[in-house]
């Protein structure tokens, strides 16, 4: 014999099994997804009504859908900070800055949506008369749903995209909508410069009549005093210089009265004209709104990009708004805060330019004492030069402005003009029939996984023995030569007795072997069986009469005795009268020998239930059941019960206490694991000793068991010839 084991490289043997112990593993998970394979194909019409059910209704759907075509536009929006002023309150462009640019082009595609947007674009349009507006109650809002905004990463181009059923109204939305947003940015910028305009030259229109008020007093005093001959006079004392630095600290602390007011002023215009917190946080030069800003224009993104794929009543759209709502309220708080340190700033400056003004006067009058006249000169000189100069510098600022506003500027331009694609753009066919496809594959497999798991029959020999019960073997369906059910009753009960080459019969002959294998070596006394079921009509006499026609074709002498004194049927199978039998044999009105009547298969004989006992349990009970069979014992080989199923009466589980075995016939494919465990549990509560299970009425023709048919192929073969009796010799029957 050659050695089955090789050395390994440290010079033990070890057997090769080893090596496909590793396979193990892999071959389960193999094993694992034939079943789900098995599943499949058992439950083939359920996965092929859902998937073509879905693929049609999808493409039904698709069929019926209106055709959206969709136009789109391409627009430049550059950030570019013209110098307009130094004061810059006109800046509604970006700063430079890549947060403030980010911050303003967010703002300018939150414009590009507005709700103002859209009323303006129809407007222009005209669609009064159009019944798609006009019977709406939202029309904003409707046009706001055909249009979508698309920033280019890493650009300045803007794309609107505008879907609509009608292509040439989509091409026109889309234009007009960019047009309209051109003229208004541009209209927004002269409006901003206009107002910057009015407002710079209401200034210089007070800082000329104070240059005028100081340039007369200037004269009167001259006049009045003969500024002349204090010109000579000395002006190097002390007291000269000190009211010559208050001069010019005064006129600073009035140049800066008045730069604080002014910024005041704008701040507070600005204000109350401007509800925009965005813009308004950019007017602002603060820390706190910058970061305010960066956290707005980061909840703006994310509110415009969950637009594109949740309405607006959606959980996440309800909260980012809610945050975007916070923070405007912060920004709004924080710029009224900058509006009270302005005013503060402001009072300052003017309590300042008090307090020097005071100061001035004292040193005047001081310097009068000296020189009244040469002091209320420099005074007044000063004075003039200084308002000069502050009317001078917003003269400039004016002009500047103007000339600017005429340039028409505009940061916004069309890149590409208004173009609709030929073809629609929904439904897309291609794309929601592959999605229905694989949906249905999806669904198919999972409905029919389900549907196995939902069902709870016993079905193969693996449900079985996972319920820890033995498995005999199966018991197939059988039909007519053309194919459909038998129509008697008694060609199912004597089948293998007519066609002892069939696959059935062969299969009851698998069972009759692993019965007979079951009886311990050398006993000597007859082998009794008790075949039950656990609930009605699961084919526990068919099975019992074609164990018995087997049996019997193996040269053993075989009794059966129908113990279902309840509702008996094993009389029906053989054709035979019930006026006497086993209920008989148990109240001592008949013996033994008289009853057993023969049948039709040689070898085979049959006790019918006899008259029905007004107590069968307990008829059955006690010692007069062990007394017959004693007595059957000698005449026969085997003696097979067909009795009542265990969960409907008790008569089974009294019976099963007599007998070697119990074969517990379940009907594959419609009994519950249920009632098979407590047909288990009832005879394992009184020891009772059970062979296995029987799978009756199995349809071996079944794809996902088709194994099951290789006992067909040897079934049509010649049945076995009779072999010696283990029990010859007994007393026969007549």
């Amino acid at each position: 014999m050659n050695d089955q084991r090789e050395r390994s490289p440290s010079g033990r043997r070890h057997s090769k099994r080893g090596k496909f112990r590793d396979q193990e593993p892999s071959l389960s998970e193999l094993l694992h997804l034939r079943e789900y394979w098995k599943t499949i194909r058992k439950r083939l019409w359920t996965f092929i009504n859902f998937f073509v059910i879905l693929v049609i209704a999808v493409a039904a759907f698709t069929a019926t859908q209106e055709r959206v075509y969709e136009a789109n536009v391409s627009l430049q929006i550059d950030a570019v900070t013209p110098s307009y002023t130094r004061l810059q309150d006109v800046n509604a462009l970006g700063t430079g800055h890549y947060l403030s640019d980010q911050e303003y082009y967010a703002t300018q595609h939150t414009r590009l949506r507005s709700r103002s947007q859209a009323l303006a674009v129809l407007e222009k349009l005209d669609l009064s008369a159009d019944s798609r507006f006009e019977d709406h109650p939202n029309p904003a809002g409707l046009a706001l749903k055909m249009v979508r905004v698309e920033p280019k990463d890493k650009t300045r181009i803007v794309v609107v995209r505008c879907r609509h059923t009608s292509p040439g109204f989509a091409e026109q939305l889309c234009q007009q909508w960019a047009d309209t947003f051109t003229a208004r940015n541009i209209d927004g910028i002269s409006t901003q410069m206009s107002d910057a305009i009015q407002r710079l030259a209401d200034q210089v229109y007070n800082a000329k009549v104070d240059v005028d008020e100081a340039e007369a007093k200037l004269q009167a005093f001259k006049k009045q005093y003969n500024v002349l001959s204090l010109e000579s006079k000395d002006r190097e004392n002390i007291l000269t210089q000190e009211i010559t630095e208050l001069t010019k600290a005064y006129s600073q602390a009035q140049a800066e009265r008045l730069r604080r007011e002014t910024e005041y002023t704008k701040l507070k215009e600005l204000l109350r004209r401007e509800n925009n917190p965005l813009a308004l946080s950019l007017m602002v030069n603060n820390s706190l709104l910058q970061g305010l800003r960066e956290k707005l224009s980061e909840r703006m993104r994310e509110r415009s990009e969950l637009e594109q794929t949740y309405g607006a009543k959606h959980p996440k759209m309800i909260e980012v708004t809610s945050k975007i709502s916070n923070l405007e309220k912060q920004i709004m708080g924080e710029v009224g805060h900058e509006l009270g340190r302005a005013k503060q700033e402001f009072g300052i400056a003017s309590a300042n330019e008090g307090r020097l003004a005071d100061k001035l006067s004292g040193r005047t009058a001081a310097a009068l004492d000296l020189g009244e006249q040469g002091g209320e000169y420099t005074r007044l000189q000063r004075e003039v030069e200084t308002r000069r100069d502050l009317w001078q510098h917003l003269s400039r600022s004016v002009n500047e402005t103007d000339v600017i506003q005429h340039l028409q500027v505009n940061n916004v331009q069309i890149v590409d003009r208004a173009m609709v694609g030929k073809d629609p753009v929904t439904p897309n066919v291609a794309l929601n029939i592959t999605l229905a496809v694989i949906v249905g594959i999806l669904g198919g497999v999972s409905l029919a996984l389900f549907f196995e798991y939902m069902d709870n029959s016993i079905k193969t020999r693996e449900e079985v023995e996972a319920l820890g019960m033995p498995f005999l073997g199966i018991i197939p369906s059988v039909t007519g030569t053309d194919g459909r059910p038998l129509e008697s009753q008694r060609e199912r009960y004597l089948y293998s007795m007519k066609n002892p080459k069939s696959a059935f019969a062969e299969f009851m002959r698998n069972i009759r072997t692993n019965i007979l294998y079951m009886r311990p070596e050398g006993s000597e006394r007859a082998q009794r069986l008790l075949v039950t079921s656990a609930g009605p009509r699961e084919g526990k006499t068919t099975t019992s009469v074609n164990l018995g026609i087997t049996m019997a074709s193996g040269n053993r002498r075989v009794l059966l005795i129908d113990a279902d004194l309840r509702r008996p049927s094993l009389h029906k199978a053989f054709g035979l009268g019930n006026e006497r039998g086993f209920s008989d044999l148990l109240t001592g009105r008949w013996s033994a020998e008289t009853i057993p009547m023969m049948t039709g298969q040689k070898g085979l004989f049959v006790i019918p239930s006899g008259p029905r006992p007004p107590n069968p349990a307990e008829l059955l009970s006690g010692e007069r059941v062990e007394n017959v069979l004693a007595k059957l014992e000698q005449l026969f080989d085997v003696i097979i019960f067909d009795s009542p199923p265990v969960a409907a009466v008790t008569d089974a589980v009294v019976l099963s206490q007599n007998v070697d075995g119990v074969v517990l016939v379940v009907k594959s494919f419609k009994v519950g694991r249920d009632l098979v465990l407590q047909a288990k549990r009832q005879l394992e509560d009184v020891n009772a000793n059970l062979y296995g299970v029987a799978l009756n009425d199995f349809d071996i023709q079944r794809k996902s068991y088709g194994y099951y048919y290789y006992y067909t192929y040897y079934g049509q073969g010649d049945e076995p010839g009779p072999s010696k009796s283990r029990f010859g010799g007994r007393k026969k029957v007549g």
